[in-house]
């Protein structure tokens, strides 16, 4: 199995390289958010007007160049963990120096504070700081800012994290209403973020309590307990592809706090998790909505990618075997469906949907979802992550 995912890591760092989403390969412009699949792409209308920076290659594939701040991250922190110090380094330069993304200064004309909160993209036109993009540019800052001293002297990352959830800590308070968050519909300004799903609420969670191992703020376990409390009386409303949300953000918290409400969020949702998952293929059925839905499709960019991380996290924290065999049976699915495909945009990389029935990527496509989308950060990035901390006996819990 080692091999194997030695083989499988091998690979889709290759991809990153090779497939055109770093030019220069070496990082120092960032990493585009994803490769486009464009031949029979019923979204492809749709995406050329959201995302409007592409470079196209034949009509067969299109690089989406939107360099977005958690993309980049994430591909800096995989490459870091890789042992490619090189390109991490440019990579987080890029973030810092170039690309524009980090709101350094407070604009008087408007009365949110915005400052260390990052834009959407560094094409970004408009105020915009998403909760969960936010959110794991905090969770990775502070693991570089551990791992590399040098990088927190030189970046101040801790300083960064601490001044973007001072931002974003008063626009969830401010989207929050009767025990609830607000509607997507009312969560429109500066600071959007559907907070009902874990998708983006527990993201936050994992942000504040991976901040509270640094900072001494009592907001961070408010929010967080508040934050539990709703998704205990929500929990059955939930599709699968926000489970392992849920599970990051309440291993974390757990993690820091110990708290019994923490410990009762991740084990509910694990058993979620693995009421969902296939017994024979490992498995979760494609439910997001952002993506084409269906029991016998593997959706990477929402579900099995994060589901991974989330195994890997209980497996880590509480010893049961339960999790470390459906772990083991998402690793190998999704080894086993890595794209080998001899094109340079595909080789070693995974695509955003797969057709477990047909045995083939494909299932549909829309504006952020299905097998068209070849996701840097939100997808190969994440399994990669997942694959390097299992060759290190590691969950995203030690950084």
């Amino acid at each position: 199995m080692r091999d194997k995912l030695l083989r499988s890591l091998e690979l889709n760092l290759n991809w990153f390289r090779n497939s055109g989403v770093m030019l220069p390969s070496d990082g120092s412009w960032g990493v585009a958010e994803r490769v486009l699949l464009t031949g029979n792409n019923s979204a492809l209308d749709k995406i050329r007007v959201d995302f409007p920076t592409w470079t196209d290659h034949d009509g067969k594939y299109s690089i989406i160049e939107h360099r977005r701040a958690d993309c980049c991250m994430e591909t800096a922190f995989l490459f870091m963990l890789a042992g490619d110090e090189n390109t991490a380094r440019n990579i987080i330069d890029f973030l810092f120096c170039r690309s524009g993304m980090l709101r350094r200064f407070q604009d008087p004309k408007f009365e949110e504070n915005e400052v260390g909160a990052w834009y959407w993209s560094h094409t970004s036109h408009f105020r915009n700081y998403f909760f969960d993009d936010n959110s794991w540019m905090c969770i990775l800052m502070l693991a570089v800012s551990r791992m590399r001293p040098e990088l927190e002297e030189k970046y101040q990352l801790r300083h960064w994290t601490k001044a973007c959830l001072d931002a974003f800590i008063p626009a969830y308070h401010k989207r929050w209403a009767n025990g609830e968050p607000a509607l997507p519909q009312e969560q429109e300004g500066a600071f959007p973020g559907r907070l009902h799903l874990p998708h983006w609420g527990s993201m936050f969670v994992f942000a504040l309590s991976r901040a509270a191992l640094e900072f001494d703020d009592k907001r961070f376990f408010d929010i967080i307990d508040n934050y539990h409390d709703y998704l205990l009386k929500k929990a059955d409303t939930f599709t699968s592809s926000e489970f392992a949300y849920a599970i990051l953000g309440a291993t974390s918290s757990f993690r820091t706090y110990g708290d019994e409400k923490s410990r009762l969020v991740r084990d509910l949702f694990a058993e979620k998790l693995l009421a969902k998952m296939d017994k024979k293929s490992g498995n979760i059925p494609a439910e997001h909505y952002e993506t084409p839905v269906g029991a016998d499709l593997a959706d990477t960019i929402y579900t099995l990618n994060w589901s991974l991380l989330a195994l890997q996290n209980l497996e880590k924290q509480t010893g049961e075997s339960q999790y470390r065999e459906a772990f083991l049976k998402l690793l190998t699915l999704l080894t086993d469906i890595q794209d080998v495909s001899c094109e340079r945009h595909l080789h070693g990389c995974w695509r955003g949907l797969y057709d477990m029935k047909n045995r083939q990527w494909g299932g549909g496509d829309t504006l952020e979802g299905g097998a068209g989308s070849i996701y840097t950060g939100w997808t190969n990035a994440p399994i990669s992550i997942g694959i390097i901390n299992e060759l290190n006996g590691k969950s995203l819990l030690d950084y």
